[in-house]
């Protein structure tokens, strides 16, 4: 990519840290979402490191933290003149994750059934007692939301993503970013199908995913949470019946 350097002005929001978001994590999606959503053009220059920092109301480290997953993504280039947004022909050439975008829906639901599966197993073995007070506020809030479909959306993504994060893969943790972005639309969706019943055994599922990765039984908690997944996939096909 041509390195031309941006003069559009931008105005970013400072990030406040919450118990349910590494502080890394939550700048690296803050920007990333910026960049996909189109807000920020190719090309675009961030500012200089220290202006940046106190822009967004964060350390110099976390700031290069964020600015490695980024770059690994694909969606940035660091240079001796400055950070800057690579075109999006290049996203998909630096990130092959970025193509889940791309990917039948079938695909994709066999995908998380194995991965998360996977991930749960490891977080029943390895989750920090923080990790499960937050898995345990998360469901909370799931139930307290059970009937504003959107916010119970975004909780029960937070859960899953906590599992990640409490697989203490930072590949696996990474991987679910990327595909849990393309499923929040559908999970939405598929709450609207008979919701009442689906809004209980989805809060069931999370309930019982919650207590295997308590109990620290990695076998139960790969089952359950392949069984909840599934039972996803079976509400996405009442909502497409062309998915087969």
């Amino acid at each position: 990519m041509k390195e031309t350097k941006t003069v559009d002005k931008f105005e970013f929001t400072k990030i406040t840290a919450d118990r349910f978001d590494n502080i890394t994590s939550k700048v690296a999606n803050y920007l990333r979402n910026l960049i996909l959503t189109n807000k920020l053009k190719s090309g675009f220059f961030f500012p200089r490191e220290d202006i940046f920092c106190v822009e967004l109301g964060i350390g110099r480290s976390t700031l290069r933290e964020a600015y490695k997953v980024l770059e690994i993504e694909g969606l940035i280039t660091r240079t001796k003149r400055g950070t800057y947004i690579n075109d999006e022909s290049e996203f998909f050439s630096f990130n092959p994750l970025t193509a889940v975008k791309l990917s039948d829906i079938n695909d994709l639901i066999e995908f998380r059934a194995m991965v998360e599966a996977e991930l749960a197993g490891l977080a029943a073995e390895r989750a920090t007692d923080e990790q499960i007070e937050n898995l345990q506020q998360l469901l909370a809030s799931m139930h307290s939301h059970r009937h504003d479909l959107a916010m119970l959306t975004f909780y029960d993504m937070q859960f899953h993503l906590e599992i990640a994060n409490a697989s203490h893969n930072n590949l696996l943790i990474t991987t679910m970013h990327s595909v849990m972005k393309v499923f929040t639309k559908a999970i939405y969706d598929a709450f609207h199908v008979d919701t009442e019943a689906n809004i209980q055994q989805a809060l069931q599922y999370h309930e019982n995913i919650l207590f295997s990765i308590q109990q620290g039984d990695k076998a139960m908690a790969r089952n359950v949470m392949r069984s909840h997944v599934q039972s996803v996939s079976k509400r996405m096909r009442n909502i497409s019946p062309d998915m087969q």
